[in-house]
């Protein structure tokens, strides 16, 4: 039974989640989506007074596994007073899994926002 312990508490049934490509930012279908997520959750809860810009791509997007991302990026505020500001934020999103339609706001949940006050 020792040999037995030992092949457990080995690295043998250790899986690669391949966390070292998590490190680096990397744009894909599903953090794309992710990144218009949460422009939209911008755009309708959080800066809904003036006009917001938002870049065609986030500066950084980052896939944490189970469905989670990291996306990091700058917004343009224009006030109605004419003044203009960028701000840059962070938002952690999450996908609902059992769902195929990553189209759909729905299926998104926002985890958190920070930058933006």
């Amino acid at each position: 039974m020792p040999w037995i312990t030992d092949v457990a508490v080995s690295d043998l049934f250790m899986e690669d989640l391949g966390e070292e490509k998590n490190l680096r930012s990397s744009l894909n279908e599903m953090t794309s989506n992710a990144y218009k997520q949460c422009n939209l959750h911008i755009s309708d809860e959080i800066l809904t007074e003036g006009q917001l810009n938002f870049p065609n791509e986030p500066l950084n997007a980052f896939s944490l596994g189970n469905y989670q991302y990291v996306i990091n990026s700058d917004v343009e505020l224009s006030s109605t007073e004419g003044t203009t500001t960028v701000k840059r934020y962070a938002c952690r999103i999450k996908f609902n899994s059992s769902s195929d339609d990553i189209l759909d706001s729905n299926n998104w949940h926002i985890e958190g926002i920070s930058g933006l006050d």
